[in-house]
């Protein structure tokens, strides 16, 4: 099973504060992943299933639109937090462009993942960049579908372009996930708070 670093579990409790959801969603998650969400230790490894489980009871409650928005968010607080040295790479170092980013997301991925298949950057222009997450034990999990989406929306939020992030194709059984994520010219105004919010939306 794929494993996700403990310093995961405060980005989403920030997300869930966020929105004023945090204790209704952890209230009904199981003894253990509740624990977790709220005490995990940051250099440690757990179980996918637990992130996973958090995700599945903000769709229940919420529904997927919800789900997706919710990782978006959580994605940009770890961008700020746990992140932050290795975007500060993309953004200093890269230029900054979706392009370049997404091209070095597998870093990224595997930075916060273990035992959780392998990413690539398998097509990108100035226009679009397609990742491609393959080996992953849980691709064919609609709800997990909606929290990659998010994390992909949360990379162009950070670098304050707009875009929209697709699933292009989800194979259970081979693990596979393709997200095609388009984009346009930046965002004109203010540049994000250090807390994963900006003052554009």
């Amino acid at each position: 099973m794929p494993e996700v670093r403990g310093h995961w579990f405060p980005s989403i409790v920030s997300a869930l504060e966020k929105r004023g959801v945090e204790a209704e969603i952890a209230a009904h998650l199981p003894v253990t992943t509740r624990h977790i969400l709220r005490s995990a230790d940051p250099a440690g490894w757990y179980d996918e299933g637990h992130t996973l489980a958090i995700f599945q009871e903000i769709a229940r409650q919420h529904g997927p639109a919800a789900t997706r928005e919710l990782a978006r968010d959580a994605a940009r607080f770890a961008m700020f937090g746990p992140w932050r040295d290795l975007m500060a790479a993309l953004v200093l170092l890269l230029g900054g462009t979706p392009r370049m980013a997404f091209e070095q997301l597998p870093v990224l991925w595997s930075a916060s993942r273990r035992d959780a298949g392998t990413l690539r950057c398998v097509a990108s222009s100035a226009r679009h960049a397609v990742t491609e997450l393959s080996g992953f034990a849980l691709a064919a999990d609609a709800t997990w579908a909606e929290v990659w989406l998010g994390h992909h929306d949360a990379l162009l939020r950070h670098l304050r372009f707009g875009g929209q992030a697709a699933l292009e194709a989800v194979d259970g059984p081979s693990g596979v996930v393709r997200v095609r994520t388009s984009f346009g010219p930046p965002i004109a105004g203010a540049p994000p708070t250090n807390d994963g919010r900006s003052s554009g939306g």
